[in-house]
């Protein structure tokens, strides 16, 4: 009875300790790897990084197998890491514990996909779904997580209702049910419910009365109820989740002291309440107080010659307390 005991214990600790879901970004989670930064480099390789690093610091493990990754999501109940390939086609999925040149678990590629310039991913493990900016076909798509070679997706969005041009990034809110899509190309950030398919209008088009022009990602915080858009003008906007049509931003980032520098794909700290974001241009790594404003300077920096960091485009992290 006490072994039992012990053991069930033991099981709940686990268990209360694990993520149940899984994009950029995320919820705590117990493993070896927790606590990192994961960082897409557009020319490879995908580099490592602990969380706290700074400075010209050297990538705790490097996967060399990867290249023209785009767009990357770590899936921390699976223990897999997803990368899009843009000029590719293809998404590429390692275990989470990959270093150097490491055999991909599963490549995503082929007529069948419908991949085209794939863009944001985010991982939806409660679904076991996959889905993906598939910006070149102007489409959402949705595959299944354990989806594998040339397979069709299980469903996709697109047409001319939900108004895609050039679709950059998407984000999973489970919470509420929706996916939240960066529209590069038509100037918005639209919103559908998770299970949209075919040519279907967008529950919510937010343009931030011309507050970005052209958005590039997109982080959906149901947490605090936020969303955080990039403008390609080296701006970070914040609006109210449900925010709609014109609806104003709540907070921004940009200045000289942010050294913002083309930002790519984000990620949310939520544990420690941080925002991680990828400068591809200047190829840093600059961590905010996710609460920072306006013309604030970074509370980190990964930048120098050690980094290997060349001209990354997405981050995802794994926090743990």
């Amino acid at each position: 009875m006490k072994q039992k005991l012990i053991f069930l214990i033991s099981f709940l600790l686990f268990t209360a300790c694990s993520d149940s879901s899984s994009s950029r970004s995320r919820s705590p989670t117990a493993s070896p790897y927790c606590n990192e930064i994961y960082v897409g480099e557009l020319s490879g390789p995908l580099l490592v990084f602990s969380r706290t690093d700074t400075g010209d610091v050297a990538p705790k493990r490097t996967i060399t197998s990867v290249t023209d990754i785009q767009g990357i999501a770590v899936d921390t109940v699976n223990g897999e890491i997803w990368t899009t390939q843009n000029s590719g086609h293809s998404i590429t999925v390692y275990s989470r514990s990959a270093n150097g040149a490491a055999t991909p678990l599963r490549t995503i590629v082929g007529a069948s996909t419908t991949l085209n310039g794939p863009a944001g991913i985010a991982v939806d493990t409660t679904n076991n779904l996959v889905y993906v900016a598939n910006g070149g076909a102007h489409s959402v798509l949705v595959f299944s997580r354990t989806a594998n070679g040339d397979t069709a997706p299980i469903r996709s969005i697109s047409g001319a209702f939900t108004t895609f041009n050039l679709p950059w990034d998407v984000a999973l809110d489970l919470t509420n049910n929706e996916i939240i899509i960066a529209n590069f190309g038509n100037g918005s950030v639209d919103s559908f419910p998770s299970s949209a398919s075919g040519d279907v209008s967008p529950s919510r088009t937010l343009t931030g009365a011309g507050a970005f022009g052209s958005p590039l990602t997109v982080i959906v915080d149901p947490t605090n109820n936020e969303i955080i858009a990039t403008d390609p003008n080296d701006i970070l906007r914040i609006f109210p989740r449900t925010a709609n049509a014109t609806a104003a931003y709540t907070r921004q980032l940009t200045g000289a002291a942010t050294t913002l520098s083309t930002p790519g794909f984000a990620a949310v700290d939520y544990i420690h309440d941080e925002l991680i974001t990828p400068q591809s241009a200047s190829g840093q790594i600059l961590t905010f107080d996710r609460t920072a404003a306006d013309n604030t300077a970074p509370i980190r920096t990964i930048s120098g010659a050690a980094t290997l960091l060349v001209s990354p485009k997405s981050v995802a992290v794994t926090p743990c307390n």
